[in-house]
């Protein structure tokens, strides 16, 4: 039950309510007078307050209730001592030795002055140094300044000391070193040692949970101010990342559910794990080690995860020496510390943060699956590209073919049409030729016919080799004609024929070139095929099928290579194709 300390002034008719159980009474307090809370110093004041002792006491029956007095200037009480020079103590021999105490004397002074000075309970604040638990129920602790740690008290709960601590566990701590508490506690004098020692009435978890809650904001604002809060943001990750780098403690299960989320990519992950606690004193110094080992280590990610836990056992991750070693990590640091709700300096500075550990492997898990897909789909568009280029360029070469068989059969055609024309015409332009030259003959004869005609008789034998002379002229005309038009007509025909060898020749270097592309695809599609079988065949499920299988401890989860690593009777997983089965290693 939380402790409620009432302090009751009559003279100046004020009451001082202080203590944790002032939250739950804080409805109640507020209907005793004129109630305001002071927050610095966590207490609430009524003035006019005009309650009796007794009917406070009805009304509050678990508070501690002093009242100061009245005709005192303070409601502490002083005590003199008074030390008489003159007063002398005759010991024998006649020597006088001046009034003394003894040790018990001294010792109870000295309390009856603490006592004075501290009257009833006080509250007191610092760091647990060390505890000490008592086989008789009692617990013992030194409480050290935050700041000076050399300076300390100690402190013991006589009794019920789970009872006494147990708004601390409420909250989810425990007494050990290093944890900031505030005590109520009784200052009184040890009699074995005469030393201060405090005794523990109680404790105020809300302190605890409160500086808890600070550490983590002033760790943040002391890394910005330093200029390292977002050092380890700007890293990048690798392609493919594959060697990681791992601190957690190997107690519990959030290692097997990292590696079972990791295990889904089916993916030949390296693993570097560290085993460190995660809580308690050796928390911070194990994490230090850890993150100065993997820095040295040729890693693509460095993971710090744990599962839930206390505030108190979440604090070591609010820590400023380890914030600031994942600030200055040369591998990115990805963070999972105990579930959704919890937030840590750590998280705040790493790359990434996520709720949960089976989140990062899953993360990683599905960076593989999306690259996989990614390059399914790259070799899929490359494969419907060359297709379609393929078929694009078998279709223009066939077009093309197709045009130029067309244009040399329009060319045979036309030189043919020609040729077949002019050897129509022949016998007509022989024919006019002939004509011509029969006319032009007798043109030229005809002046020659009246004088011949008159001297008929006389000259008849020279008309007559005359006109012999003339037809033998007219024939080797008409053979001349002949000749060169039958040259003619062989020249048309021979270039009709070069014309049409040219256009086959043509037709033939396209059908060439068609044969050359539909070779140049076919081996395209042979290297494709080539490539996705290759691809195929060194999937690892193809492997397990082929009569491999994987080999793992059954104690860490490692993967085995070699036998020197296994000793009889260690528990193993081999991994089949389809399923996987346990074994015992014997000799």
């Amino acid at each position: 039950m939380s402790v409620l300390r009432v302090k009751v002034n009559r003279r100046e008719e004020t009451a001082v309510f202080t203590g944790p159980g002032t939250y739950a009474a804080r409805e109640t307090i507020k209907k005793l007078g004129s109630a305001r809370f002071i927050g610095p110093e966590k207490k609430w004041e009524v003035r006019s307050f005009k309650l009796s002792l007794t009917e406070l006491k009805e009304i509050l029956p678990h508070a501690v209730i002093e009242e100061e007095d009245a005709d005192a200037d303070s409601g502490l009480v002083s005590t003199e001592i008074n030390f008489n020079r003159e007063t002398r103590e005759n010991l024998p021999g006649s020597i006088v030795l001046p009034q003394s105490f003894s040790v018990s004397e001294l010792i109870a002074r000295a309390r009856e002055a603490l006592r004075a000075a501290f009257p009833g309970r006080v509250f007191v604040r610092g760091v647990l140094s060390a505890v000490k638990e008592n086989k008789g129920g009692r617990l013992f602790v030194d409480l050290v300044e935050a700041e000076r740690p050399d300076e300390s008290i100690s402190c013991v709960i006589w009794n019920n000391a789970e009872l006494v601590c147990q708004p601390l566990i409420d909250a989810g701590f425990k007494l050990e070193q290093g944890l900031q508490v505030m005590f109520e506690v009784q200052v009184d004098v040890s009699r074995r040692r005469a030393n201060i020692m405090l005794s523990i009435l109680g404790v105020v978890a809300e302190y605890t949970l409160g500086k808890i809650a600070a550490q983590r904001d002033l760790t943040n604002e002391r890394l910005k101010k330093d200029g390292l809060f977002s050092k380890n943001k700007s890293l990048t990750l690798p392609f493919l990342p594959h060697r990681l780098g791992i601190l957690t403690s190997g107690g519990g299960t959030v290692i097997n559910d990292f590696r079972a989320s990791l295990d889904a990519a089916k993916f030949g992950f390296e693993l570097l794990w560290v085993n460190v606690s995660v809580q308690g004193a050796a928390a911070k110094r194990e994490i230090l080690n850890g993150l100065r080992l993997l820095r040295q280590q040729e890693l693509d990610a460095i993971l710090i995860f744990r599962g839930g836990g206390s505030p108190a056992d979440l604090a070591v991750f609010n820590d400023y020496d380890i914030a600031q070693a994942v600030c200055r990590s040369p591998r990115p640091v990805i963070a999972a510390i105990g579930h959704e709700e919890d937030h840590t300096s750590v998280q705040d500075v790493s790359f990434l943060a996520f709720g949960v550990p089976k989140d990062i492997g899953h993360y990683f898990a599905n960076l593989i699956v999306e690259q996989r897909r990614s390059f399914g789909m790259f070799v899929d568009t490359i494969t419907r590209t060359a297709g379609q280029l393929a078929c694009a360029r078998r279709q223009r070469l066939l077009d093309f073919s197709r045009s130029l068989c067309a244009l040399a059969q329009q060319v045979y055609t036309t030189a043919a049409g020609n040729l077949d024309q002019r050897s129509r015409m022949l016998p007509q332009i022989g024919a006019a030729q002939l004509n011509s030259a029969a006319q032009l003959l007798i043109a030229r004869s005809a002046p020659v016919v009246p004088l011949a005609a008159q001297n008929v008789v006389f000259v008849q034998n020279s008309v007559v080799q005359t006109v012999a002379l003339s037809l033998g002229r007219l024939r080797a005309l008409l053979s001349k004609h002949l000749l060169q038009l039958c040259a003619s007509v062989q020249r048309l025909h021979l270039n009709g024929l070069r014309k049409l060898e040219s256009a086959e020749g043509a037709a033939a270097v396209c059908f060439r070139l068609k044969g050359a592309f539909e070779l140049a695809i076919a081996q395209g599609e042979t290297a494709l095929l080539h490539q996705e079988k290759l691809l195929a065949s060194s999937a690892p499920e193809v492997q397990l099928r082929r009569g491999f299988s994987l080999v793992r401890s059954g104690k860490d989860g490692k993967y085995i290579v070699s036998g020197k690593h296994l000793v009889e009777n260690d528990p193993v997983d081999i991994k089949f194709y389809d399923c996987t089965r346990q074994a015992i290693i014997k000799r």
